[in-house]
């Protein structure tokens, strides 16, 4: 897993990892059903941290719930429920009930380029408007009938990874595509047509900005620093932010500052005051009020708990 930054980036393998998940194509596609009596890897912190993974991730939801944060925002999927996880989605994960039942599917973007090309990809797949919706509206709840479709499919792809032989990787890719064409076609059915828009600026400023806040949330926390980063006023950047997210600069970066604070008092490696100058805090009571502030407790509190 790689360091330093301010989102951990998480393969595919890290997370087949932390399942307890062994196949020979881990590197590439994982499908997996989580159970009552599934224990995470404590050793992995793949589902430990706030991650970006690299990879599409859906997760069916057929009993109990999980509960996941997405780009900052909290999602509970209970069960009928079906969640997208995209490649630059930043996720949390925040537990699950004890007698949760879910079936996971995970797959890397180089795995799907070997089976569809670039080109195929545009054209039997939505396209980046398609993306930027599905990226902003991650959840999606299914009727019995598409629970059982999806299924079925999930399971084919199972079954092929049982295989073996030279032609194993091109079954696997074909039993991948029979599930992606399903749950594209039930995305097609919950949305109204006319939300697939071209991209606005204010989705790619929104882009841009999640970006730039991951890349130097360490080091700067003003607002008007992201906004010089992005060409843009304080003020625009602000209205922006509220209308595609609901919250403003200031509010991310204090969202992202609590996630990376967390992130870091959880590896156990810093003391309070080293997290306060990590985080470019000018000192430590300053962290410390707002920690508190956003979390209800303080970071001695919170390492202890």
């Amino acid at each position: 897993m790689t360091t330093g930054t301010a989102i951990a980036n998480v393969s595919i393998r890290e997370m087949a990892s932390a399942l307890g998940y062994n196949e020979d194509l881990s590197d590439d596609i994982v499908a997996t059903v989580i159970s009552p009596d599934l224990k995470f890897n404590s050793k992995d912190n793949a589902i430990k941290y706030t991650v970006k993974i690299y990879g599409i991730i859906i997760i069916l939801v057929t009993k109990g719930e999980m509960r996941l944060k997405v780009d900052y925002t909290d999602y509970t999927i209970k069960a009928g429920a079906m969640i997208h996880i995209m490649p630059e989605h930043v996720v949390t994960f925040l537990g699950r009930d004890e007698e949760t039942t879910a079936i996971c599917l995970m797959v890397s973007p180089d795995f799907m380029r070997l089976k569809f090309g670039e080109r195929q990809i545009e054209e039997s797949h939505p396209d980046i408007s398609h993306y930027i919706f599905l990226k902003n509206n991650p959840k999606v709840k299914l009727t019995a009938n598409e629970i059982r479709a999806v299924t079925v499919e999930f399971n084919r792809i199972k079954k092929s990874l049982k295989k073996t032989g030279y032609f194993k990787k091109p079954i696997v890719r074909n039993a991948l595509f029979g599930f992606l064409l399903a749950a594209t076609e039930i995305l097609y059915s919950k949305a109204d047509i006319n939300e697939f828009t071209p991209i606005k600026r204010k989705d790619t400023l929104f882009e841009n900005f999640l970006n730039t806040l991951n890349r130097d949330i360490r080091k700067r926390h003003d607002v008007n620093y992201y906004a010089s980063q992005l060409y843009v006023s304080p003020q625009y950047l602000t209205a922006t932010l509220r209308h595609v997210s609901g919250k403003s600069t200031r509010e991310w970066i204090e969202e992202m500052l609590i996630v990376e604070a967390k992130k870091l008092m959880n590896s156990k490696k810093h003391s309070i005051q080293e997290i306060s100058n990590i985080l470019n805090f000018k000192d430590q009571s300053t962290f410390g009020k707002l920690f508190k502030r956003k979390t209800g407790i303080t970071p001695s509190q919170y390492i202890t708990e």
